[in-house]
């Protein structure tokens, strides 16, 4: 499989250093506010310093003062520090105490979420013990859940604390907090065998996949942890509350399509309780989650560290279920009747980073990954540039093992990628050119249907993705190669090549290059 080639780590500095290197240009240099800041910017960025949470406006020459974060930050932790109690009644949840440790919880979670967050609140909460609080006010919420499993309002109060958990965990600070604390252990056997609804199982499923992100320290301490059969009991709750229904005492399944009364126990041997009948948007919330955790696990993204554990993360998750729990979920979610393309994208991207060797991409293939895929990108896919563009770097990561080559061929694959490089081809053409009528008039038009959500760049990624998959699948397999012979897939590709979108687009030029194709001007009709 191939490696991407890691990117440079990226430098921080803190905001009071950026401050003062500001005021140190105004003094020494005789510089104007705009000028030295201008010249702050350059000089940190020509070191490879990251700014992006750095506040680049003039702090003064009496500094900023304290960041609006702190105070709110500071509140929120003596609420849950001082004000509530887990070892009084189970009502807890109702007192004015956690009523009043929520309020504080929603402040800091608004404030830290909003369009236009404060820059540098990343640090500030973490300096003020945000990532300490919020872990401590998960831990109390857990406990409750333990004490009185079937109480709505103490599995909201849950859903708050891991809400504002995983909001503070977008920070890279706080990531980086979480992990040398050791808290994902705790987290983890701690808070999964509380979660009891839709809504908590995906807060927690988002926690993981936030802490990841960018975080190979986060990463390794949850598959340490064993948070991979969490994930899999979650996607395995998915997938038999959407197919099997009822199941009656004599183990018959009813298709009647009502949610089951009680999940099944989970893999680490905690039994669940009653999910709330009608909760299908929830439901598809937590699968979602819980597809973004996997891919976090299993993504090398952390520029601080030269190598990556996400190869062996992926191998956990499928030694776990992943893959099969996977392809039931793509299945489920294939056969729905209102689809959510979305969620197929999200589905299919976590399939790929999970097929990272030969037996798992045979097992993703025999558990029906890889006909799902192509039976997407022959229909409901064709909707959705960002959905092709994911079923179609499956097929290309399944086109790996030279097991699958040859049932890609046939089950058609070859014609469904041709299909997708062919409508995407065109679509980004004429996405190019309403773009750029519209750059010239700066108005959207509105009536060129639901393509409208697919701008040109998304177009030629999906082009990119299926001429990708077909190179691969043609690699070391003359049948394949045959098979695009004979339904003119190189004429295809070469007609795509031509488009003025796609001249442009390196990656579709590159993909090409390095198949099994022909030069275009072979594939051009001869004149007479």
């Amino acid at each position: 499989m191939a490696v991407k080639k890691p990117a440079p780590p990226l430098r921080r500095v803190t905001q009071a250093s950026f401050d003062e290197t500001v005021q140190e240009n105004i003094d020494e240099f005789d510089l104007t506010p705009e000028e030295a800041l201008s010249d702050a910017v350059k000089e940190f960025e020509l070191q490879g310093v990251d700014l992006s949470d750095i506040d680049k406006s003039y702090a003064g020459p009496e500094g900023r003062g304290e960041h609006p974060v702190i105070g709110l930050t500071k509140a929120f932790v003596e609420a849950v520090e001082s004000s509530w109690d887990t070892t009084t009644a189970v009502s807890t949840p109702d007192s004015t105490a956690a009523a009043a440790v929520k309020t504080t919880a929603d402040a800091l979670r608004l404030s830290i979420t909003s369009q236009d967050p404060c820059p540098g609140w990343g640090a500030a909460c973490v300096g003020a013990g945000g990532v300490q609080g919020a872990h401590l006010f998960v831990t109390k919420c857990a406990g409750l859940g333990g004490k009185n499993s079937e109480d709505d309002s103490s599995q909201d109060l849950l859903h708050t604390a891991l809400e504002v958990l995983g909001s503070i965990l977008t920070a890279d600070e706080a990531k980086v907090t979480f992990a040398s604390l050791k808290f994902p252990m705790a987290f983890t056997n701690e808070t999964w065998p509380n979660c009891k609804t839709w809504k908590t199982k995906a807060a927690f499923a988002k926690v993981v996949g936030n802490a990841s992100l960018r975080c190979e320290a986060s990463k390794g301490a949850f598959v340490k942890a064993g948070v991979e059969t969490c994930l899999v009991s979650l996607l395995g709750e998915c997938t038999r509350e959407s197919t099997s229904g009822v199941e009656s005492a004599g183990g018959v399944v009813s298709t009647s399509g009502v949610e089951s009364t009680s999940c099944v126990a989970s893999t680490r041997g905690v039994q669940s309780t009653a999910i709330t009948v009608g909760s299908d948007e929830f439901k598809r919330s937590a699968l979602r989650e819980a597809c973004i955790a996997a891919r976090a696990l299993t993504t090398g993204d952390d520029p601080r560290e030269p190598a990556s554990g996400a190869f062996a993360h992926a191998r956990a998750l499928a030694k776990a279920g992943a893959a099969a729990s996977l392809c039931a979920a793509f299945r489920t979610e294939s056969l729905e009747s209102n689809v959510d393309l979305s969620l197929l994208q999200q589905i299919a991207a976590a399939l790929r980073h999970v097929a990272v060797n030969d037996d798992i991409c045979k097992e993703t293939s025999d558990k029906g990954g890889l006909r799902i895929a192509l039976q997407l990108l022959k229909s409901t896919a064709t909707s959705s540039a960002k959905t092709t563009k994911a079923c179609a770097q499956l097929v290309r990561q399944l086109a790996g093992s030279d097991h699958v080559k040859p049932l890609i061929v046939s089950l058609g694959g070859i014609e469904a990628l041709s299909h997708g490089v062919c409508v995407f081809g065109e679509r980004a053409e004429i996405a190019a050119e309403r773009e750029a009528k519209e750059k010239v008039a700066e108005t959207c038009d509105s009536t060129a249907g639901t393509n409208n959500t697919d701008d040109a760049h998304a177009c030629l990624a999906a082009v990119e993705q299926c001429v990708g998959a077909l190179a691969a699948t043609c690699l070391k397999n003359c049948e394949a190669s045959t098979k695009c012979a004979a339904e003119l897939v190189f004429e295809t590709v070469a007609d795509t090549m031509a488009l003025t979108s796609a001249i442009e687009k390196p990656g579709v030029q590159r993909q090409v290059r390095i198949g099994p194709f022909p030069n275009p001007a072979d594939c051009l009709p001869i004149q007479d």
